[in-house]
């Protein structure tokens, strides 16, 4: 153990150690005081739900006819409802926004500035509006386009 190389590699080794102890500490002092800065807030988001695609896609959806569900509606508008479409927009909304509780909501054909109620589930909860949509479907060509509106209103007791 009288050899120089032995000496030198422990020094060096003691050394290394020592620097890196010294960055860590460092870095570790570095991020502690900026760690203070940093604020953590839980707040709701808006639903990527602003613009009309998910109606678009809601209405592009096929009944267990061939019908899709924009052609169900205008039916209904002409007093020929499908039996099948409150049960399947019912069962696609609560799919998006009924994970906990159901959801109530409400169909309407928009004529100049009257409401004309096409569907509605009710809503004995506390009302608060999670979606809020509407479109313009085209008709035949001997009838003018009908204007819906879909709202999901709130959860249901």
């Amino acid at each position: 153990m009288n050899k120089k190389g032995y000496f030198l590699g422990q020094v060096a080794d003691t050394l290394g150690w020592l620097i890196l102890f010294i960055i860590v500490a460092v870095f570790f002092f570095l991020f502690m005081l900026s760690a203070g800065d940093i604020v953590y807030t839980i707040e709701e988001q808006e639903s990527s739900t602003k613009d009309s695609t998910m109606l678009l896609t809601l209405l592009r959806t096929p009944l267990q006819s061939e019908l899709t569900i924009a052609d169900a509606i205008i039916a209904a508008k002409k007093g020929n409802p499908d039996p099948a479409l409150e049960n399947e927009i019912d069962t696609a909304l609560n799919s998006i926004y009924g994970q906990a509780k159901k959801v109530c909501w409400g169909l309407w054909s928009l004529e100049n500035r009257d409401q004309k109620v096409l569907l509605s589930i009710d809503c004995k909860g506390e009302k608060r509006l999670l979606f809020d949509q509407q479109v313009v479907l085209p008709a035949s060509a001997d009838e003018l386009p009908v204007t819906i509106r879909l709202a999901v209103l709130g959860y249901r007791e």
